[in-house]
């Protein structure tokens, strides 16, 4: 929820999926819980979001530094 919260906060975003694949079926590859918390934006701002930012920069947003 932290995460999510924190994401749509500093991302400004009104909007995440929670995506958890489970079983090999669904995708999933190693054998343990995780899941995705992926930012949702129209596809135009999206693309200028991904342009503009460095991972780095975008953990370092996520987490409020």
């Amino acid at each position: 929820k932290n995460i999510a919260t924190n994401m749509q906060k500093s991302l400004k975003t009104s909007a995440v999926n929670l995506v958890n694949n489970n079983g090999k079926l669904a995708g999933q590859k190693v054998f343990h819980f995780h899941f995705h918390v992926i930012p949702r934006y129209e596809e135009s701002e999206m693309k200028k979001i991904v342009d503009s930012m460095d991972l780095t920069e975008l953990v370092k947003k996520i987490k409020g530094g």
